[in-house]
């Protein structure tokens, strides 16, 4: 193969300075790169040494250089050579790279001889590569050497694809060959597309988007062709995207086109989204005069929350004419939560005078969410105002949740004085889980000076689920400090739930300090439960301490039932030997006569 100046270069490479570099100076040459101050420099000089070794002398000076142990010189010299060999003399590069041993290095060799050839040498590279045996190596080089075939001759990749038979990945190869494609010829590639890739929405959306900048109306012409289908929604909507900003007429009118239904929605709200980014003014007047209702639904999702932001009143107005349904309510808690970010009572006022249902519930509920998080006393104030019910249940629990999360104290005081009952044991422990995140033991104070009472458990439950996980040894102390009674009992066993499950050497530690009574019997039937499945004997030996006989038996028949399934014989050796009532060991056992 002859060799051609042009090849002395690679595109986006820094320039030669230093002319022609003789094999006997490379040595030297590096030395001096590597003393560079900076990788970056060291890099860039490494680079020029590549640059300036002659082709005919790139073999002997890799042999060279496959010497040395730095690995910059690796990445930096020894890749870019081969590029440049590749380019001369795929033939002879290719032989080099297959000679090394199986690694990363004769991997990286590969690819990027595969990725160098000219396109003068496709017979040459189709054909070593049909050749290869099937496997990792062949289809990693595939997915290297395939866009490169597409750029230069997509058709010719698609028969050369065609010729390798079934092959692992090919679904992948025909996407990088039909993205290429679209790059030079998107009327083919869609063509193509629909008989390589006919499920792949990806990649018609990518020719959809690449084919609209170049022919807009004869990408809209295609999408229109194509049958209702999940690939016309994908093309549909990409389409839209793509013209929207550049042609938004013939957008507007490809997308109201279309048949009522989902594909028609999602390109209506594709246009709207573009034009929202470039005009909002615009965008609201055009969605204001779509008549399908769900298509408008659809376009109010896009638009609606920066209508809400820039101009809530207006946007509130417009939600009353609005039919009712899913969009109305929506569109109206986005006016909502935005009117209230900077006038919360200005949207409260607008929210109240909403005809009461759906919409006014989600209205005020969004007000609430944004009001907590600027006056939480005054939204807290208004919500036990409220009628009792759903709506009030969900709006408590939201303003302890975000007012705890700022000030766990002030909402823990508030959340205490509300009525007895499920929405003050509920907001306790939000409030109680919230402060447990940022102070495990301000929360377990606050749980503390709680009367006792089904809120006190509760909320001691709330916070050992936050703080068993940053701290399970101090989180079970405190579980420990609980007077006897249900509620130490549940809070033990939660603790050991997790904790024994991570590091059961530290809860087994823990658990063999507690007192014998219902508390570490508790604990002992978390534990058991979390050691049964992966080490049965210790799970086993702990059951059998259990206080409570009753328990007991319960805890052994868990560990024995998990035991029968990994270990047979030990699980009935152990049953034999334990304390087992006769009856029970044969019916653990499956002996009849029981």
């Amino acid at each position: 193969m002859s060799v051609h100046a042009k090849h002395n270069e690679i595109p986006g490479s820094p320039p030669v300075t230093s002319g022609r570099l003789m094999l006997d100076q490379i040595d030297s040459a590096i030395r001096a790169a590597l003393g560079e101050p900076t990788n970056q420099r060291r890099g860039e000089a490494l680079l020029r040494i590549a640059q300036s070794i002659d082709i005919a002398d790139i073999p002997a000076a890799i042999a060279i250089l496959a010497k040395r142990p730095e690995p910059q010189v690796h990445y930096s010299l020894i890749q870019p050579l081969l590029g440049r060999w590749a380019q001369a003399d795929v033939k002879a590069a290719l032989d080099y790279a297959l000679a090394l041993p199986a690694s990363t290095r004769r991997a990286v060799a590969l690819r990027i001889v595969t990725s160098h050839w000219a396109p003068s040498d496709w017979e040459y590279v189709a054909g070593w590569i049909s050749r290869l045996p099937a496997g990792r190596e062949k289809g990693q080089l595939l997915s290297s050497v395939i866009g490169t075939m597409a750029g230069h001759d997509p058709q010719r990749t698609m028969a050369f694809l065609d010729s390798l038979g079934p092959i692992p990945s090919r679904r992948e190869f025909d996407v990088i060959l039909l993205s290429r494609w679209a790059e030079a010829d998107p009327a083919a590639a869609a063509a193509a597309a629909i008989k390589l890739a006919p499920n792949n929405d990806w990649i018609l959306s990518s020719i959809a988007g690449q084919w609209a900048s170049r022919d807009p109306e004869a990408a809209v012409a295609w999408a229109r062709s194509l049958r209702e289908s999940g690939q016309t929604r994908a093309v549909a909507r990409q389409l839209c995207d793509s013209l929207a900003g550049a042609n938004p007429e013939l957008a507007s009118e490809f997308a109201l086109s279309l048949p009522s239904g989902e594909t028609r929605n999602l390109a209506v709200s594709a246009v709207a989204q573009q034009l929202a980014q470039a005009d909002l003014k615009r965008a609201i007047g055009w969605v204001q005069q779509v008549t399908d209702i769900q298509a408008k639904g659809a376009a109010l999702q896009r638009v609606g929350r920066q209508w809400a932001e820039s101009d809530p009143q207006s946007a509130a107005a417009y939600a009353s004419t609005l039919e009712p349904g899913q969009a109305k309510n929506e569109f109206m808690s986005w006016v909502a939560s935005e009117w209230a970010v900077s006038e919360p009572n200005a949207a409260l006022g607008w929210a109240e005078g909403l005809p009461k249902g759906q919409a006014h519930n989600q209205a005020v509920e969004k007000i609430v969410d944004s009001w907590v998080s600027t006056e939480p006393d005054a939204a807290a104030r208004f919500v036990q105002n409220q009628p009792a019910g759903e709506s009030q249940t969900m709006m408590i629990g939201s303003v302890a949740r975000q007012w705890a999360s700022t000030d766990p104290a002030a909402a823990g005081a508030w959340a205490s004085q509300l009525p007895d009952g499920t929405v003050r044991n509920n907001a306790l422990a939000t409030v109680a889980s919230q402060w447990a995140e940022r102070s495990p033991q301000g929360a377990g104070t606050f749980v503390a000076a709680l009367p006792p009472s089904e809120a006190q458990d509760r909320a001691a439950n709330a916070v050992l689920s936050s703080w068993v996980r940053s701290d399970p040894q101090s989180a079970a102390i405190w579980a420990g400090s609980f007077p006897e009674g249900n509620g130490r009992n549940q809070a033990v066993q939660n603790v050991m739930s997790w904790w024994a499950g991570r590091d059961p050497a530290s809860a087994s530690a823990w658990l063999q300090d507690m007192p014998v009574g219902a508390g570490r019997d508790a604990g002992i039937t978390s534990y058991v439960s979390a050691l049964a499945r992966n080490d049965p004997a210790t799970a086993a030996l702990w059951a059998e301490s259990t206080s409570d006989e009753q328990q007991r038996q319960l805890n052994l028949q868990r560990v024995v039932f998990f035991w029968l399934s990994v270990d047979e014989q030990a699980a009935r050796s152990w049953v034999e030997k334990s304390s087992l009532p006769d009856p029970e060991k044969k019916r653990l056992l499956g002996v009849p006569g029981n």
